[in-house]
């Protein structure tokens, strides 16, 4: 019986620390689909974060009533979609960290996508800095990442 008001006590303290956590998300994200890669895969209204975690997903309403605070950061996504990160596991670093001092690097991660219009423009406005009989060459165009998609 020694034994059952310590594990009493620690219960309280771990739901004490639970209720005076809730309240106070860093950012509450809304306003866009949101998907949460859990195992239902399902897609929610709202996320809250908290210390560089996410701490509750749901509906707007119930998200905002337990996780806003005045200190709280909300952001309405506006339509864009907010996912998980992801570590891009395919990553030539070293050849990319070779070529970014000798050629014009032509990735393109934002949007709006490249076109060919753009990409010559780009090549053309790098021609500048090339030496007179120099080289100009360029990397890390995607296909899929040009407008039309060229795949």
């Amino acid at each position: 019986m020694k034994f059952a008001p310590k594990l009493l006590s620690a219960l309280l303290m771990a739901q004490c620390a639970l209720v005076f956590a809730k309240g106070n998300a860093d950012t509450i994200f809304y306003g866009g689909p949101i998907v949460t890669v859990n195992a239902k895969n399902e897609e929610v209204q709202a996320l809250a974060v908290q210390n560089g975690k996410i701490v509750a997903v749901g509906t707007k309403d119930a998200v905002t009533k337990e996780w806003q605070a005045d200190s709280t950061k909300v952001i309405d996504l506006k339509g864009q979609t907010l996912m998980p990160g992801f570590v891009e596991p395919h990553v030539h670093i070293i050849v990319t960290s070779v070529f970014e001092g000798l050629g014009l690097n032509l990735s393109n991660f934002t949007l709006p996508y490249d076109t060919k219009e753009s990409l010559t423009q780009k090549m053309k406005a790098a021609l500048k800095d090339v030496p007179a009989g120099g080289w100009l060459f360029g990397f890390g165009v995607d296909p899929s990442r040009t407008t039309p998609f060229y795949g």
